[in-house]
């Protein structure tokens, strides 16, 4: 059968063509068997090349737009070039790790450090014992084996050493400072390593709004981020700041005219604003706080000390959005700020109010493991449970949710669901901390992705952002 000149210019063409897509795929890949194409594209690397020959790639996990890890046959991993897949260095790391604040903890040879979003090691692997994930802007770094021996300090996102590792523990960095441990007394250092007090407190909390709680010689006060007591120590007990008031107890005079350890609320210039009348106090949430008068009855007052209502249960909570959540023997309801029931106390978990839904139970600790749905501020159900294997709480419209087909499969992922209980962002992610990750502030929310070992932040339509 003869062939014609056309027909063979076509097939010559195919060829041709196919043979160039195989030209353009090896090249992307990397691995050419005789040819040093990288050579061409970028020089001084000619060392880099035979490193990616020898072992052929397996797995990419993704760590910024620029960088990604491999993972070799050898069962190490090595920073690559994205755009032109040239290894950033020779160094080989045991496993990757998510990004905190653009800087990731780096394991090599079972030595720790951190890298940044190029590939750079900005604390070499080695460089102390051990390293924790980056918060506010500074990662906590350990030295020592034993008990007496450890100790902590701070690193900054330059790999600089700005808190010395002399510290037997030291609290996260708030407020431009941290509460450290020495030698059994408290005391705070700022993150320039300055000690803005000495160890010198008996106990001590962190700073909640630009006020720190501290125990002096038995009694408590309160510190400014630069060391100074503007409130004396005097106090038998005093909570931490919020909403502009803090609750302080004192032995003084009731109102029997006897002598008793009694609670008032204090701004932050000293001033009585709620007078020391209460028996028991909690911390003010939304304007509303719960006090126990000398009598033990229970009430809700304002900053004004407005009796909004009596607590007619034995345990009950404000929990915001204007709902009391109370317990009934044992069972879960809430009541307005008027004290009238507004939903039964019949659920054995009730979480609180976000977004103006509440994530419920009805047999959860009774070995019965029903899943939870959503009700509204009137008890109606508004999102079921027949879907859903996990749902946390709304914050800003969206909730974390995990389908309930997939419960218990090993590529079982968490996605987002609005309010009508559909999800919007496909579930696809895993949400390791359920009190920091997942949770919408702002517009966006923290999620990872194992198979990736990747760490970002995504928005309310599900599109994805490098962790910075």
């Amino acid at each position: 059968m003869k062939i014609s000149r056309k027909t063979k210019i076509i097939f010559s063409c195919l060829l041709l063509t196919l043979g160039i897509f195989s030209f353009v795929f090896i090249l992307k890949r990397g691995i050419f068997n005789n040819i040093n194409f990288q050579d061409s594209i970028k020089s001084g690397i000619s060392d880099t090349v035979p490193y990616l020959k020898k072992d052929s790639i397996k797995l990419k996990y993704t760590i910024s737009n620029n960088v990604v890890y491999y993972l070799k046959n050898n069962g190490k991993y090595i920073l690559v070039d994205s755009a032109t897949m040239i290894p950033i260095n020779n160094i080989e790391y045991d496993t990757p790790f998510g990004f905190n604040d653009g800087v990731a903890v780096a394991l090599r040879n079972k030595l720790w450090g951190y890298i940044d979003k190029s590939g750079k090691e900005i604390v070499p692997c080695g460089s102390y014992l051990y390293v924790y994930d980056f918060q506010n802007g500074y990662g906590k770094v350990k030295e020592g084996n034993d008990n007496n021996s450890i100790r902590f300090g701070f690193v900054n996102k330059l790999g600089k050493l700005v808190v010395p590792v002399i510290y037997q523990d030291l609290s996260e960095l708030n407020n431009n400072s941290s509460k450290f441990y020495r030698e059994g007394k408290y005391g705070f250092v700022n993150s320039d390593g300055v000690e803005i007090t000495t160890a010198k407190f008996e106990n001590a909390h962190s700073f909640f709004e630009g006020l720190a709680t501290v125990e002096l010689n038995g009694k408590w006060g309160y510190i400014d981020g630069n060391g100074k007591e503007v409130i004396p120590a005097k106090y038998l007990e005093c909570g931490d700041f919020h909403e502009g008031l803090a609750f302080v107890k004192e032995h003084t005079r009731g109102i029997q005219s006897t002598y008793l350890d009694l609670y008032g609320f204090i701004n932050k210039k000293e001033e009585m604003i709620i007078p020391q009348i209460y028996f028991q106090a909690k911390n003010f949430n939304e304007g509303i706080a719960l006090v126990e008068d000398e009598y033990r009855i229970g009430k809700f007052i304002d900053k004004d000390n407005n009796e909004l209502c009596r607590r007619s249960f034995t345990e009950s909570e404000y929990v915001g959005e204007g709902l009391i959540k109370f317990v009934d023997n044992m069972w879960k309801g809430f009541a307005n700020i008027k004290g009238d029931v507004v939903i039964p106390a019949k659920y054995d978990f009730a979480s609180e109010f976000h977004d103006g839904l509440c994530r419920v139970a009805l047999s959860t600790y009774r070995g019965m493991g029903e899943p939870f749905f959503f009700i509204n501020k009137t008890g109606e159900v508004i999102i079921n449970n027949d879907s859903f294997s996990l749902v946390r709480d709304f914050h800003e419209g969206l909730a974390i949710a995990q389908c309930k087909v997939c419960s218990g499969s090993s590529n079982c992922h968490q996605g987002f669901i609005n309010k009508m209980g559909h999800f919007c962002i496909s579930p696809k992610y895993d949400i390791y901390d359920i009190n920091t990750d997942g949770i919408f502030r702002n517009g966006f929310a923290r999620v990872h992705d194992e198979k990736h070992s990747s760490t970002f932040l995504i928005d309310k339509t599900g599109r994805e952002f490098c962790d910075h």
